[in-house]
């Protein structure tokens, strides 16, 4: 590891390598061998009742990303950054409550389906010594959770309280949190979280607060802009000089916070880059501990902070784009900085899987990426998922769904087993739902359950006008009187429905007078 950036914690500075040597995954016998590997792994996980719960409940996909990860792992292509990362691993196993004993019971299926996939007890070893001491890393409890529920998500419920009361600027109640729960201090990852969104607000006695507790000033965070989730990390420096906090920066600079390479880069200062590639010129493509095995170097930050002509300068002396080139064209488009996208495409990034977004609403961006290979459709069912459902505060946006049906989204593909469609008619996106309705999409396809746009509607949340869009479905041909998989029909669904705008929804219909269907 660079000294220039050791104080920005990882893996590294906890283990010794991070990865076996590059040319292993021939020598064990390629791909065949980590698909059979992988398999046994997981056939063990599947039958152990301790470890099972802390899975997802559909090993398949995992295993799929899995399979990548490791030829990946053991030097083969980088299938997994390209599809299946978004933080490194400590960040990635941060979530699950992992104790000593869960790591050796993980470990010892991992020997065994290493036993059952490579004959050579030597390469066997020689992965099992980079494996142990990288699986025991992730341990971050001391004695298994109160409830088994708790071994997922939950772990973060009382960290997502302390990070409330930070943002919010209530050190007392911070003070009090830590001190009914002192062993949270210790977990160095999900407080980076915490004093990341107090030096973001300027919560300068929060701040102070979570220094005198023990919280290390330099371990950067994932940065959150609402409910927008950034891959890259920043530190409290970082942030507080980001949002001009200067009485927080202040502090955290007089409590040991270190300026490094990475800040300076998202903050768009080019002098003191320039003084110190020009120094060391290995910092211009130097990796981000705290990221491990997903790279992210000065150039992904200055992307982030949209700094066009420091991403220039630093590519022109000596920086590559690298394998996770994805990451940095897709944040540049869906920012609509056409420049920053030109000059990352004319250095070699790839385009292929940006997948769907805001892009398609910039001509000169689109223009750019669709002739380097952009596809709406990756990965399968996003683009529905982006623009269709109303997750992640989205809004009725007819015009993006038009936009992506013009760049090539498929009015075919289903997302979890339904349509654009349905999902409109769910989230009640009545200008989308028209949008897609003149597209042709198909108004009674029916979902993997049986049921058509027209039942989804009554799924809409408390918000919706249900009632104007049964209208605009029925309107455009949708069958009230067409059955689902259980033999129910829409006219059913609405007599005996108790929402609160069930009247209205009955009205309506009445007002259709569609004849049954025999």
């Amino acid at each position: 590891m660079h000294k220039h950036v050791r104080h920005r914690g990882g893996l590294e500075r906890r283990i010794q390598s991070m990865a076996p040597d590059a040319g292993l995954l021939e020598r064990i016998g390629g791909r065949p061998v980590v698909d059979l590997l992988v398999d046994q792994l997981y056939a063990g996980i599947d039958a152990d009742a301790g470890l099972r719960p802390m899975f997802v409940a559909d090993l398949a996909g995992e295993r799929a990303k899995q399979k990548n990860f490791f030829c990946e792992w053991l030097g083969g292509r980088p299938e997994w950054t390209h599809h299946h990362a978004y933080s490194g691993l400590q960040h990635r196993h941060s979530h699950i409550h992992i104790t000593r004993t869960a790591a050796d019971a993980w470990l010892g299926h991992f020997e065994q389906a290493l036993g059952a996939a490579v004959e050579s007890a030597q390469l066997r070893q020689d992965i099992l010594q980079i494996a142990r001491p990288l699986a025991r890393s992730f341990v971050n409890e001391e004695g298994p959770p109160a409830r088994p529920t708790d071994l997922r998500c939950r772990r973060l419920s009382p960290f997502r309280s302390i990070r409330q009361l930070a943002g919010k600027g209530d050190a007392v109640g911070l003070t009090e949190a830590l001190h009914e729960q002192p062993q949270l201090v210790a977990d160095a990852i999900e407080m980076a979280e915490v004093l990341l969104e107090a030096s973001l607000k300027g919560r300068t006695q929060v701040v102070e607060t979570l220094l005198d507790a023990g919280v290390d000033p330099n371990i950067p965070a994932h940065y959150k802009e609402g409910c927008i989730f950034q891959s890259f990390l920043l530190t409290p420096l970082c942030g507080a000089l980001a949002k001009n906090r200067l009485e927080t920066a202040q502090l955290l600079r007089t409590r040991g916070a270190l300026y490094d390479i990475f800040s300076a880069s998202y903050l768009g200062d080019l002098a003191a880059v320039a003084d110190w590639v020009g120094r060391d010129p290995e910092l211009a493509m130097v990796t981000d501990p705290a990221s491990d095995v997903l790279q992210y170097t000065p150039v992904h930050h200055a992307v982030y902070g949209g700094h066009t002509d420091l991403v220039t300068w630093l590519l022109a002396h000596g920086a590559q784009v690298g394998k996770n080139s994805s990451a940095m064209v897709k944040h540049a488009a869906n920012n609509h900085l056409p420049r920053l996208v030109h000059v990352l495409l004319e250095h070699g990034a790839d385009a292929t899987r940006v997948g769907p977004g805001p892009w398609v609403l910039a001509p000169e961006i689109s223009t750019l990426l669709l002739a380097r290979g952009a596809d709406v459709n990756y990965p399968a069912g996003h683009w529905i998922w982006r623009s269709c459902t109303g997750n992640n505060s989205q809004r009725d946006n007819p015009d993006l769904v038009a936009r992506l049906l013009a760049c090539g989204a498929d009015p075919q593909t289903r997302l979890r087993g339904a349509t654009a469609l349905h999902y409109t008619a769910k989230a009640g996106f009545l200008r989308t739902t028209q949008a897609l309705l003149e597209h042709g999409c198909d108004i009674e396809a029916v979902s993997d359950d049986g049921d058509t746009a027209l039942m989804y509607a009554m799924k809409a949340g408390k918000r919706a006008d249900v009632a104007a869009m049964v209208a605009l479905l029925v309107t455009h041909g949708a069958k009230i009187d067409r059955a689902n998989a259980v033999g129910t029909t829409f006219r059913e669904m609405a007599r005996r429905s108790r929402r609160g705008d069930a009247d209205e929804i009955r009205r309506v219909l009445q007002s259709a007078r569609e004849p049954r269907q025999r």
